[in-house]
């Protein structure tokens, strides 16, 4: 699973069908609805015009009391019609993220994080540590286990990853399909900050592989365990190897419940 390409494609390059059906209840459904409702707060708006006029200004309706009005009316209207470019121009600085977070990860991206193993030294080193297997099968086959139960959760993980990646576009297909009623929120003072709010969860969503790729990178660090084939005897008979092994096992736990966490990290940077 090449995580960069998937986690840098748009909601077309993901699925083009999902995308074309969406957009076409964005741009013949919820764009109308949301225009109907811009109209209905700037008539509330109008609204709370005259009723301060009649309890503060003697019944004077002045041009100047309509410029805040006439501002949130072309505001409402411009986040409301051009609702489709914004998502996809967002979407397109969340997969520029992406991109410049994978120019430099290098291998930390590999989710199967297996141990590196030193080759060594010498022939002898390398004889005595295959004798050390057979002297010591138990210590032998409990390193073998826990190796396998590291690796296990691992491949757990892997599924997450996929999990997330499905669940990540469900919502954005969602939030890009419904946009255009929370942004007529804009048509009103009182309730734009439904429309902001809006936007932020989005933004949620868009950056969540961006928190995904960090978190794997730095398990890729922590997780690392190297096993030196000249010194298997004392990996094996030692708790050091075991150890390491465990640390391994609860590194990749901490990975799972971390991943699941991710989009309330990538909410929590735009206050949501």
């Amino acid at each position: 699973m090449n995580l960069v390409d998937i986690f840098s494609k748009t909601l077309s390059d993901y699925n083009k069908s999902s995308f074309d059906w969406v957009n076409s209840i964005v741009t013949n459904a919820t764009m109308q609805v949301g225009l109907y409702i811009v109209g209905i707060l700037l008539m509330l708006e109008i609204a709370k015009i005259y009723e301060r006029v009649n309890s503060s200004n003697s019944g004077v309706v002045t041009l100047k009391m309509f410029q805040a009005i006439a501002w949130q009316a072309a505001l409402a209207g411009i986040m409301v019609a051009l609702w489709p470019y914004l998502f996809q121009f967002l979407m397109l600085i969340g997969i520029g993220f992406v991109k410049l977070i994978a120019h430099f990860a290098g291998s930390t991206l590999d989710l199967v994080n297996p141990p590196s193993v030193d080759a060594p030294k010498n022939v002898l080193d390398g004889l005595a540590g295959l004798a050390s297997l057979v002297v010591n099968p138990g210590n032998a086959l409990s390193y073998g286990l826990a190796f396998a139960v590291a690796f296990v959760v691992q491949l757990v993980a892997y599924v997450m990853i996929w999990v997330i990646i499905i669940l990540r576009f469900f919502q954005l297909y969602v939030l890009f399909a419904l946009g255009p009623i929370p942004m007529s929120s804009f048509a009103s003072e009182e309730h734009r900050q439904i429309g902001i709010t809006y936007i932020k969860k989005t933004l949620a969503y868009i950056f969540q592989p961006a928190v995904i790729m960090i978190v794997m990178g730095v398990y890729s660090f922590l997780s690392k365990i190297a096993i030196d084939m000249g010194d298997a005897l004392g990996m094996l008979t030692g708790h050091d190897g075991l150890v390491a092994l465990t640390k391994s096992i609860v590194f990749a736990v901490v990975f799972i419940i971390i991943l699941w966490q991710t989009h309330r990290i990538s909410s929590n940077q735009f206050g949501v």
